[in-house]
């Protein structure tokens, strides 16, 4: 977003501000030691990037030698923990990137056949989510961009920073999400199908938010296109048949219907 290799300033600080969210939630839930503890391993691992292999190799262990002691519903919320921070950062990009492409300014003079963007969306039984994960997570995904859009970005010195301190009603959702996130299980009780796939996809791509933006998209930008074989893909997957293929375009049209 930047234009190198680092994320943009308001970014790092939209993560920062959330994960400090997040910390807050953790310690309630599973206590103040065990927040610790957490927070000792994250920082442990973010201080290998750039360390010598021999520093690394010997923070991994000391790392391991401590979880190995921990009790197994320890080292649960441990793993629950990184799970939902990395949920989180990912839905502050995503978040912030509607931010950005909203306040593009209308692209002029382009032809349908030679410029526009294309999105390909793959089609791989591999969505293990929980849909009520899932659903939170767009849920917080929603509160950190409207959070953006009333104000969350200011004017400091002549480029963006993000507030420090967000407005309280804004922090006293995500929050609420948050708790919400680390009580709800994030893997499905059981082994993703074609159809999971279908529907995880099409709960995303044909929400009225998700057309409107892409509809948006290209009036003001580029000519959008989304291509997909989700339910169609029998080369690369043994289990899908024209049956399934039907019934995937099927969820395809109710959720179309239903929007």
């Amino acid at each position: 977003m930047a234009g190198t290799d680092q994320p943009a300033p308001e970014l790092r600080a939209l993560v920062k501000v959330s994960v400090a969210w997040l910390g807050r939630v953790i310690s309630r839930a599973a206590g103040q030691e065990q927040f610790v503890r957490i927070e000792n391993i994250r920082r442990k691992m973010a201080g290998l990037r750039g360390a010598a292999e021999q520093a690394g190799v010997e923070t991994l262990e000391s790392v391991l030698a401590e979880l190995r002691i921990l009790s197994p519903r320890q080292r649960y919320e441990i793993a629950r923990a990184f799970t939902l921070m990395l949920e989180l950062m990912n839905a502050c990009e995503a978040a912030y990137r509607t931010y950005r492409l909203r306040r593009r300014p209308p692209v002029s003079g382009f032809s349908v056949e030679s410029e526009g963007i294309v999105f390909v969306l793959t089609a791989h039984p591999t969505e293990a989510r929980s849909p009520d994960n899932i659903a939170l997570f767009h849920r917080i995904g929603q509160t950190l961009l409207a959070w953006l859009e009333e104000g969350g970005i200011s004017r400091d010195r002549g480029r963006d920073s993000l507030l420090e301190h967000p407005r309280v009603p804004r922090e006293e959702d995500l929050v609420h999400l948050l708790e919400l996130a680390w009580r709800t299980p994030t893997a499905r009780r059981r082994k993703p199908d074609v159809e999971d796939e279908a529907e995880h996809l099409y709960s995303i791509l044909l929400r009225q938010e998700s057309l409107e933006s892409l509809l948006e998209a290209s009036r003001r930008i580029a000519p959008v296109l989304v291509r997909t074989w989700v339910g169609g893909d029998k080369d690369g997957n043994p289990f899908v048949d024209a049956r399934r293929m039907l019934q995937c375009l099927t969820l395809a049209r109710r959720r179309l219907v239903s929007e």
